[in-house]
């Protein structure tokens, strides 16, 4: 019933999506059926489509053929990775098999499965169609024994799935032994007779009454012991044909690769008479990892006829990257006072008009990839890009940047540019009476006198302000506060991340009253001499002068020195990481990483064997050197050992004596020699270098089949990631638009330079529980202090800062 409920969903939702109905009718649908499945959990919506007529009977069979098209185009598109990673076709062939099912579908309004159609195009076997099938499940039950035995490749697989088929109806006590042997003889009586074939099942039905439920319930045993035997069968068969064809290679030749995987060579090390395929010599090299770049195929015969003991061959070059081009910018201005802006007094004094250009961008171009001799993509190193964004008063035009109208350039912090107004003579403006409500954007250039209250939920952004009553909103200057109330008053609950007060000053604050419950910031100064501090944060850059602070262990009062806090930059960062983590996920960045990673490790494994099996090869040459037959330590050849042919570590691009790593394993190899004659140290390093070659061979096999899977993987991901393309989009304008406004706040934040010596200073208390924080270390205070000044020093010995509490006139 829950399936019947969930295809009645995905037909309404392809109606509104063939604009078969409207989303209105869609919702009145979907009520109509949650009142039906009341009393009938496994009714139809194509009922009501015929009932209501909302849809004629063409689009109705419209819907339904298309519905069943995209199961089964889901369903290949698994077949088609299936099929790629055991190597029974290639992407190219999944890709053009989905595009053909497509144009059938369009044209005969059916779907047409894509096994058939690499089938009918001699891309894949009816063998590997039929396992692939199997493996999934999609066989249906009446055609299970054909399937089963339709994955044999031979009349011996045949023979042997029948008897398999036999020996599980005997351990089920379908059937004895007696009975199965009869019911072979007679199938193979019929097959020699040239009489129809039967299917063992169809035999021991008619002889010995075996139920259709009996025959199935056999097939379905055997379907998961033909899958499993598919798998594990299947790589048995390629190891062993590897092996055997690449096994007297192994004898007469030897390889090296470079340290940077872009070339590698051939040596023969033994002479032969015999005939020797060049298919073999290719499958030799594949099994090696060299894939890639090879030379022709005339150059390769002529070198494994005509080679003698000693001679090499280049046998692959890889390509190298074509390197990208960085974007260029080239601004209209001098950046250099303009990007100065964060300290007071320096900002550029250069005025533009609108329309003029600020700023021109030369788009990078994207290198191209290379590959080395393992088939190992080799990415170029990625072009710089310029972040470059539009603030306030700065429109973009192609590749320019224009001011929107007139004042002066400001490029803050490399990325974003802005056109401040050019400011004369501030006005100053009088309010009379309490401000109860957010004044937004109206006096933030303006220097206000208030005379009266800011009560909660008002509040007011400004240059200088001098106030006469209390504050128990917010108040944001760049210039200087004068508060001469109370600032916040004592609330039932204080959450630190949302109070109520917040006062923040780009200059000096000066405040006269007490300071309960609120959270006040100074770029310079805080001078509240007369101040009682009730659990509050202060924080300044320069000095902070109280009266008193009190604390409890549930709220204690937070002060400050030599750092202040954006919290507006730092609320915007955080909706800027949310928003990233959204970009991610609609990119799949997480599923691609992990798709590349392990991609990466399969060849880090693959090249950690490749490199000790040249270390071992080297340590034989050693061993083996005429000129040194007379030294038995193998630690003493390497340091006399001069290589001749270029098998050495010094003669391939120092890549083993560089590798601290390999050194090491080289060690290790040395040791394990110690003390043992020559030949013994031959045996040892030769067995050795055999297991290596094994283990480097099944790594590269594992690296080749995980290279397939990857394409095939990245391919169905980035498909995703296309259709979320215009959703991208969106988000990265989305979080363009939040570093702007993060910028934005940055830029009109005016710290002084730091003071050479911030400091607290309180005339009377400070109690426990109040929190001291410096630049660089911060300190609780533990036992009720009075009179004292708070400072943070260095120790000149140890470079460690720490908090010193000093006596306040001291």
């Amino acid at each position: 019933m829950i399936d019947t409920q969930k295809e009645n969903q995905q037909l309404i939702a392809l109606a509104v999506k063939c604009k078969f109905i409207t989303a209105n009718l869609e919702q009145a649908i979907l009520s109509r059926l949650i009142a039906i499945y009341q009393k009938d959990p496994g009714y139809s919506v194509v009922t009501i489509f015929k009932e209501t007529k909302i849809l004629t009977q063409e689009k109705i069979n419209s819907l339904l053929a298309l519905r069943n098209h995209l199961k089964i185009k889901m369903l290949d598109k698994r077949f088609g990775e299936i099929g790629v990673s055991n190597r029974f076709i290639t992407p190219k062939h999944v890709e053009n098999a989905l595009n053909d099912q497509d144009v059938f579908f369009r044209k005969n309004r059916k779907s047409k499965k894509i096994g058939d159609i690499l089938v009918e195009k001699n891309e894949m076997s009816q063998a590997n169609k039929t396992a692939i099938l199997l493996i999934q499940d999609r066989i249906q039950d009446d055609l299970l024994e054909q399937a089963i035995y339709g994955i044999a490749s031979s009349e011996m697989d045949r023979a042997t799935i029948n008897k398999r088929f036999g020996a599980i109806a005997v351990k089920y006590n379908f059937i004895t032994i007696e009975q199965l042997n009869q019911a072979l003889r007679i199938q193979k009586k019929d097959a020699e007779s040239g009489g129809k074939k039967r299917y063992l099942g169809q035999i021991l039905q008619e002889l010995f009454q075996l139920t259709e439920q009996n025959v199935l319930f056999i097939l379905k045993i055997q379907q998961q012991i033909e899958k499993d035997r598919l798998s594990l069968e299947k790589a048995v068969t390629l190891y062993k044909s590897e092996i055997s064809s690449s096994k007297r290679f192994n004898e007469l030749f030897e390889f090296t690769v470079s340290q940077d995987k872009m070339e590698a060579w051939v040596h023969r090390k033994k002479e032969s008479f015999e005939n020797l395929e060049l298919d073999h010599f290719h499958n030799w090299l594949k099994l090696n990892g060299i894939r890639f770049g090879l030379i022709s195929n005339e150059l390769i015969k002529i070198f494994l006829a005509d080679s003698e003991t000693g001679d090499r061959l280049k046998i692959a070059q890889g390509t190298f990257p074509e390197q990208s081009i960085d974007e260029i910018v080239q601004f209209h201005f001098d950046t250099e006072s303009s990007t100065n802006t964060e300290i007071k007094g320096q900002r550029s004094q250069i005025q533009v008009k609108k329309g003029a250009v600020l700023a021109k961008i030369t788009p990078h171009k994207q290198g191209k990839p290379g590959t080395n001799i393992m088939g190992q993509t080799i990415l170029p190193i990625e072009p710089r890009s310029h972040l470059l964004m539009c603030g306030n008063g700065v429109v973009k035009k192609g590749r320019s940047f224009l001011a929107g109208q007139d004042g002066i350039p400001v490029l803050f912090k490399q990325r974003t540019l802005f056109i401040e107004p050019c400011r004369h003579n501030r006005e100053t403006r009088t309010l009379a009476g309490h401000l109860g409500a957010d004044t937004k954007e109206i006096y933030r250039d303006v220097n206000l006198k208030l005379e009266g209250n800011i009560n909660a939920g008002g509040a007011v952004i400004c240059h200088d302000v001098s106030i006469t009553g209390n504050v128990l909103g917010k108040v944001d200057a760049s210039g200087d506060i004068h508060i001469k109330g109370n600032v916040g008053e004592k609330e039932s609950v204080v959450e630190r991340s949302d109070y109520r007060t917040i006062i923040m000053s780009g200059g000096n604050l000066k405040i006269s009253k007490n300071i309960t419950q609120a959270k006040v910031v100074a770029s310079r100064n805080v001078i509240a001499s007369n101040s009682n501090v009730f659990s509050s944060e202060i924080h300044a850059m320069e000095t902070i002068i109280l009266n008193s602070v009190y604390s409890s262990p549930e709220h204690p009062s937070i002060l400050e020195i030599g750092h202040i806090p954006n919290f507006k930059a730092d609320a915007v960062n955080r909706l800027i990481d949310k928003e990233i983590a959204v970009l991610r996920t609609l990119q799949k960045q997480d599923e691609l990483d992990t798709l590349a990673l392990k991609l990466q490790n399969h060849f880090n494994t693959q090249n950690e064997y490749l490199e000790k099996k040249q270390i071992l090869t080297y340590l034989l040459n050693v061993c083996n050197a005429d000129k040194l037959k007379h030294i038995e330590s193998l630690g003493q050849k390497i340091q006399l050992y001069e290589p001749s042919n270029g098998t050495g570590p010094a003669d391939n691009g120092g890549m083993l004596l560089q590798n601290e790593y390999m050194l090491a394993y080289m060690d290790q190899e040395i040791k394990q020699v110690e003390g043992l004659s020559i030949a013994q140290q031959e045996n040892y390093l030769s067995r050795r270098r055999v297991e290596i070659s094994d283990m480097y061979q099944a790594a590269t096999n594992r690296t080749a089949r995980y290279t397939a899977e990857y394409q095939v993987r990245k391919k169905f991901i980035m498909e995703k990631v296309f259709k979320n393309q215009q959703e991208i989009n969106l988000q990265k304008q989305k979080i363009e638009a939040l570093m702007i406004q993060k910028d934005f706040l940055l830029l009109h934040k005016q710290p002084a330079a730091l003071a050479p010596d911030p400091m607290i200073r309180v005339k009377n208390m400070v109690e426990n529980n109040t929190v001291i924080k410096g630049p660089h270390t911060s300190m609780v205070i533990k036992k009720s202090i009075y009179g004292v000044r708070i400072r943070e020093i260095k120790d000149v010995i140890t470079n460690n800062y720490e908090i010193v509490i000093e006596g306040y006139y001291d």
